[in-house]
């Protein structure tokens, strides 16, 4: 049974949770959902930093860029990482961006200035998590009653929301280790194609 360290754990629409994980075993990125491929309600056990021994089932249709769905059919509770190791775990076990807010997804995002951050059809990269160390830091501001926050530099002015289960903080400083993902396609109002907006998970 895959052992599987518990790496995010995002609010949904409904009151459901998202939570995203990393099998130690295959090293891939996973997204947990229920044995039927609903999201996981707010319920749900998994807390980040834990490891569960986790029985799933690969969701037999994906749509790229969301291509870690896999189908929870029983998990069990092993262990809890400290912070540190949590960290130290990511950094030496996954793939980590490092620098601008353009490298993240392999180029795809599109970033307008002083909107939200996104990809389109496109350009669909192969993933939709990563871990990213930005180069300058994380300002947290707050628009139509949600949580965002902003990457502001000389070239850019791109912001994306806060989907974490954790307070925001005002400022993630410029190297902090977080997880970022694309929500799932959604044609926003006025919009004639679908977009998968950016947003963060958390911080370690």
């Amino acid at each position: 049974m895959p052992s599987v360290l518990i790496v995010s754990r995002t609010r949904m629409k409904g009151g459901n949770v998202c939570i995203g994980g990393f099998d130690i075993d295959s090293k891939e990125s996973v997204r947990l959902l229920t044995s039927n491929g609903s999201n996981q309600l707010g319920s749900a056990p998994y807390r980040v930093g834990e490891i569960w021994d986790i029985n799933y089932l690969p969701r037999s249709t994906v749509t790229a860029p969301h291509i870690e769905d896999v189908l929870v059919q029983s998990g069990t509770f092993y262990s809890t990482l400290a912070s540190t190791d949590l960290q130290n775990f990511i950094l030496q076990n996954c793939n980590v961006y490092n620098g601008s807010i353009d490298k993240l997804f392999d180029g795809a995002l599109h970033t307008p200035t002083g909107h939200a951050a996104y990809i389109d059809s496109q350009n669909v990269p192969n993933h939709s998590v990563c871990f990213w160390r930005s180069d300058i830091d994380l300002l947290h501001f707050q628009a139509f009653e949600k949580h965002k926050y902003r990457y502001y530099n000389f070239d850019y002015d791109a912001c994306f929301s806060y989907a974490g289960t954790e307070p925001p903080v005002d400022v993630i400083p410029a190297g902090t280790l977080v997880r970022m993902s694309l929500a799932r396609w959604w044609t926003p109002p006025e919009a004639v194609s679908q977009a998968c907006y950016l947003q963060l998970s958390g911080w370690y």
